[in-house]
């Protein structure tokens, strides 16, 4: 038979944050002033925080959250226990800083805080959108300019004509963005222009052009002779 040795002896360890469900420096929405926020733990417990870096009893009770006593399901089978709580006080444009601490069943508490700053940021702009009107060609090139935002217009933009699936750009994924459209029929055209960054602030634009594209020859309408 086996024999099984089991240790009595009381845990004297805090528990360990293993996961966090928001990375260090994560950009908020602009106009988002709270969140959700998880995180896992290797043991069931409970957790505070704080925008000040404090102990656990002194952070505002308020702010306590209690984590699951089942462990969540994964495929590595490790034991994790899911903590939840919503985050508040953030503000466009300006960096918030949160102190996370946790103590076990036992009360085992952890002597230092983990951090986790969150930036919030301002809306995404489209600044400048080109052709519009009267176009002389039957392949334009669609450009894009988008500013602010979370990361000074850095953004990802899709157009759509009506009726049909958003599509990404050719060229996109900066401030910058391109599609070049190859012999359209003359007609008029209207696209919308839906642009997202990393903090799921969207900018939107409408822009219509028509191909009136020039067919006829060139004719002389003057001579000069020296």
């Amino acid at each position: 038979f086996i024999q099984l040795a089991i240790d009595r002896q009381p845990d004297g360890q805090a528990p360990q944050i293993v996961s966090t469900s928001l990375r260090d420096g994560a950009f908020i929405q602009s106009g988002v002033t709270e969140t959700s926020f998880s995180m896992h733990l290797n043991e069931p417990g409970s957790c505070r925080w704080s925008t000040q870096d404090q102990f656990y009893n002194d952070m505002p009770e308020a702010q306590s959250f209690l984590c699951e006593t089942e462990p969540s399901e994964n495929p590595l089978h490790v034991r994790e226990y899911l903590c939840g709580t919503q985050l508040t006080g953030i503000q466009d444009n300006i960096a918030t800083r949160y102190h996370f601490r946790c103590k076990d069943l036992n009360n085992n508490e952890q002597q230092q805080s983990t951090i986790l700053n969150l930036q919030g940021t301002v809306p995404l702009q489209i600044t400048s959108i080109t052709p519009q009107g009267d176009i002389l060609t039957n392949s334009p090139t669609l450009q894009v300019t988008t500013t602010a935002g979370a990361e000074q217009g850095r953004a990802s933009c899709t157009y759509e004509h009506e009726g049909f699936r958003p599509v990404p750009f050719f060229t996109t994924g900066s401030n910058q963005h391109t599609q070049t459209f190859e012999q359209l029929p003359q007609a008029s055209y209207t696209y919308e222009i839906v642009c997202t960054d990393t903090a799921s602030n969207v900018a939107r634009q409408t822009i219509t052009f028509d191909v009136t594209t020039d067919t006829n020859p060139p004719r002389i309408t003057q001579i000069y002779s020296d």
